[in-house]
């Protein structure tokens, strides 16, 4: 019988990417990675957040929880950004 052990984490990740695809005959290409702005996010949780963290920036953002539902909005970024909620 295995047992695995598994750290208690106190935090959740999220990835917003978004590259616009360029066809070109067969080829799909990834050139343009246009700044997006105001966008405006929605996550279901499990628990009780206390902080929403812009990764690697290491930047605090606003945000609202209502229920399992956490509102924010991201800043301006280009191709990714993660996130990461922090919880109680």
């Amino acid at each position: 019988e295995n047992h695995h052990s598994f750290p208690e984490y106190t935090d959740k990740k999220a990835k917003y990417l978004y590259a616009p695809p360029v066809n070109r005959g067969n080829v799909c290409l990834l050139c343009d990675f246009p700044a997006l702005h105001d966008v405006k996010c929605s996550v279901k949780v499990d628990q009780k957040i206390k902080e929403v963290i812009l990764k690697p920036e290491d930047e605090a953002i606003e945000f609202t929880q209502e229920g399992d539902i956490v509102t924010f909005t991201l800043k301006p970024f280009s191709l990714h950004q993660l996130v990461v909620f922090h919880y109680e």
